[in-house]
């Protein structure tokens, strides 16, 4: 366990008063378990062990709920079936365990404090040898990496005069995901991604709920951390210009002790990227302004797209209001929007057939018709009735229409 020192000085040779202490709690341990015959003699009844109730205490005897027990036995706690005791014997030896206890948690700190100090002229050392050890740890896993089938080494290009820097990924995969595929026989989907030169710097993603939005632009982020840490990537090739700095906004939390709400949370992280971001970084923008209404969500959502496109900082732009985000008056070429992919289709007749949606987890070129949100909510087991009520108040709006909640 964490900050265990007894355990670290397990040397009774090179540590002997701690081991010496170790030991003097060990005997009060055992003389305590071998009171146990002795109880069961004096109260019939007595469980075949000690109990440790948390807040209560430790070597409590049980004794059936209303059983004789010696008059000279203090009774601790009581359940419907249980009485608990602490008998004259166990109560000292519980005292003399508790010391012991104290006296070797003071001999480990002796001996720690001495050991440290016998180690400060070898700091210089033993510093560089960890640190030795580190690298080579993280070179080896590199070479790993290099060997793996599907990984390659990065190729980073040179930024020439005032052009954008770009970012081009084909078929990239998040090794986490490729990993779990592996193990179960299946396959991660590969996506290809570019973002910068010669292409849109801002990448609009939309896609239905569940279809991987999140998972493939973790990907691409992962691959750059990687490729600049000199590792190999999980993709077939990999050209990019340096990039300077990684900024996300993905996922929240309020702060309850600060009192600023979830959504509070998410505009101050994103004022952030915007103040700090350079036309070098890469920017992942998950969901933003899902934390309040839908109008000022989506007007929020679209000011900083359009922020991020003219600072032409390298950009994945997760979003379900693509069509609030009045993405063509940004200026040529520096948006493109694209999908998860996802096939719809209907399972029953009449009234009671519905959609089924089936990801592909490929991002495709243009933006996605729908989220299928519904379609999330029947499968985490929504009622029915409430599925039925909620396709209809989707199509109204979809229609131009207002909510109608009852009816």
């Amino acid at each position: 366990p964490m900050g265990d020192r007894a355990r670290l000085l397990a040397d009774a040779a090179a540590f002997p008063r701690a081991a010496a202490a170790k030991a003097a709690v060990a005997n009060r341990e055992a003389a305590l378990n071998a009171l146990l015959p002795a109880l069961k003699k004096q109260a019939p009844g007595v469980k075949p062990a000690y109990a440790h109730v948390t807040n209560v205490g430790d070597y409590l005897v049980e004794l059936p709920s209303g059983a004789r027990a010696p008059p000279d036995w203090v009774r601790v706690s009581s359940t419907k079936k249980l009485d608990r005791y602490w008998p004259p014997a166990v109560r000292a030896g519980v005292e003399a365990l508790q010391c012991a206890r104290e006296e070797a948690a003071a001999a480990v700190a002796a001996e720690w404090r001495a050991h440290l100090s016998s180690l400060a002229p070898h700091y210089p050392l033993l510093r560089d040898a960890a640190a030795a050890s580190a690298s080579l740890d993280a070179l080896l896993a590199f070479a790993d990496a290099a060997a793996s089938e599907g990984w390659v080494r990065p190729v980073f290009k040179g930024v020439e005069g005032d052009a954008p820097a770009s970012l081009d990924l084909c078929g990239v995969v998040h090794p986490m995901l490729a990993a779990a595929a592996r193990a179960t026989g299946g396959v991660a989907i590969p996506n290809d991604v570019t973002l910068g030169g010669d292409a849109a710097s801002t990448l609009v993603v939309t896609g239905p709920n569940m279809g991987g939005k999140s998972c493939a632009t973790r990907a691409v982020a992962l691959a750059v951390l990687m490729a600049h840490a000199g590792c190999p990537v999980p993709a077939a090739s990999m050209n990019l210009t340096p990039v300077d700095a990684v900024f996300t906004r993905m996922g929240a939390a309020d702060s309850l002790l600060l009192a600023r709400s979830t959504f509070f949370e998410e505009m101050a992280e994103t004022a952030d990227i915007l103040r700090l971001a350079t036309p070098a970084s890469l920017i992942i923008f998950d969901e933003l302004g899902r934390g309040t209404s839908t109008s000022d969500g989506a007007a929020i959502a679209g000011a900083v797209l359009a922020a991020v496109a003219a600072s032409r900082a390298r950009t994945l732009f997760i979003t379900h209001f693509v069509r609030a985000l009045a993405v063509d008056a940004a200026p040529a070429g520096t948006v493109a929007v694209a999908h998860m992919g996802a096939t719809v289709g209907r399972e029953g007749e009449g009234p009671d057939a519905e959609d089924t949606v089936t990801f592909t987890y490929k991002l495709t070129p243009g933006a996605c018709p729908k989220s299928y949100g519904t379609n999330v909510a029947r499968l985490a087991g929504l009622p029915p009735a409430v599925v039925s009520r909620a396709d209809e108040l989707a199509g109204a709006l979809d229609a131009g229409g207002g909510l109608k909640v009852a009816g």
